[in-house]
């Protein structure tokens, strides 16, 4: 069965955090914007905050209205803004992702030493976003130098790091260390350290204690994690099941535009799991979480209904190219899927080396099947994937 949950591990809100997530803003009753001009603020980059916090009831259209302002300040000079606007950019918040370009601007804070500019750079150098190749041991210098200076959102991702033995040998111990740690100030170590908590076969003291961390990630606005809420909602995971209260929990943050969430909701409208089996509706929200929210799984999702007609109408080259934008978006799933359909000729002329191409994007993604399928292509030049 095909999985809608948020991805497990640590790098759910810890490493991919650090190159996907846009810049975190509490919600508030009382958000106005500053009048101050921020590139002569005394905190420039809690005005920054304010500026996005004011923009929250916008949902994507405020985003899209920060991501320009933090550019704007950006080209002032102002190293805070070059940090969120490049968080933005590799998220594909607020505008089209862009992992280069963003990256580039996580270096450019983080090189006028703006910390919150290096953990994000740390995070595309260990994930391999926006760079020629990933460079786990430079980023955990990077993490592991401004942790030590005092940098809460570095301790959080150098724990990932850690717990993941990416770039320095595993130590989960001291994974758990800095997520306790770095929780009292930033709710994505919080988010990571429930990651921890569940690992395993934990007991339910630990399942709720993950549960309430996950609770407390969703309400102060950390950027799709209302959907791990949700999920745990659903199945009764640390908290008691509730899968009425789980659909509006993610009907709510889609509705705030958490494409994480919109996807999450469409497969229990597609299996009908608290709600009714509406495929129109499952796809219509796929389509949203892809199309206007930035969430390539639910491309894939999108193109698996067009590919059957399930929603929808049937349409193979729609398909195709729903998977083809999952796989930009660095579905793996999506990747093979686009390979196999190039491949055989659904809903285009039949293309072997794009085929190939694709599974060997779906190979660097970690999809062992395209891995195979390569190996194969260049075994025997011409045989089928």
């Amino acid at each position: 069965m095909r999985s809608h949950l948020p991805p497990p591990g640590l790098l759910v809100v810890g490493l991919l955090a650090a190159c996907a997530a846009s810049p975190r803003v509490a919600p508030t009753t009382a958000a106005s914007a500053p009048s101050e001009d921020c590139a002569v603020a005394r905190d420039p980059a809690a005005c920054l905050e304010a500026l996005a916090r004011a923009r929250l009831p916008l949902g994507n259209a405020g985003r899209a209205e920060s991501r320009a302002i933090f550019g704007r300040y950006c080209e002032r000079g102002v190293a805070r803004g070059c940090a969120f606007q490049g968080s933005m950019m590799l998220a594909g918040r607020g505008g089209p992702r862009d992992e280069r370009g963003g990256a580039a601007l996580a270096e450019r804070a983080c090189t006028a030493r703006d910390s919150y500019g290096c953990a994000i750079w740390g995070g595309a150098l260990a994930s391999g976003r926006g760079v020629d190749a990933a460079d786990p041991a430079r980023a955990a210098a990077l993490l592991e130098q401004h942790c030590a200076a005092g940098s809460h959102m570095a301790c959080d991702y150098l724990g990932a790091l850690l717990g993941l033995g990416l770039g320095v040998p595993r130590d989960e111990a001291r994974a758990r260390r800095l997520f306790e740690q770095a929780c009292e100030h930033e709710v994505s170590a919080c988010f990571n350290l429930a990651a921890m908590l569940v690992a395993g076969t934990p007991d339910e003291a630990a399942r709720a204690r993950a549960a309430r961390y996950v609770e407390r990630a969703c309400a102060e606005g950390l950027e799709n994690s209302c959907a791990a809420w949700a999920n745990l909602q659903h199945t009764g995971s640390g908290v008691p099941a509730d899968p009425a209260a789980a659909v509006r929990t993610a009907a709510t943050a889609c509705a705030e535009d958490q494409g994480n969430a919109c996807g999450l909701l469409g497969g229990w409208y597609e299996r009908g799991e608290g709600v009714p089996v509406d495929l129109t509706r499952a796809d219509e929200l796929y389509r949203r979480a892809c199309v206007d929210l930035h969430h390539p799984p639910a491309c894939r999702w999108h193109g698996d209904m067009l590919r059957q007609g399930r929603g929808v109408a049937r349409n193979l080259p729609s398909a195709l190219e729903f998977y083809v934008r999952a796989c930009d978006g660095r579905d793996a799933n999506g990747c093979l899927h686009a390979a196999n359909m190039a491949h055989a000729g659904e809903g285009t002329a039949p293309d072997t080396a794009r085929a190939i191409e694709l599974a060997r994007a779906a190979c660097r993604l970690g999809e062992q099947a395209g891995c195979a399928a390569v190996q194969r292509a260049e075994a025997a030049p011409g045989t089928t994937l």
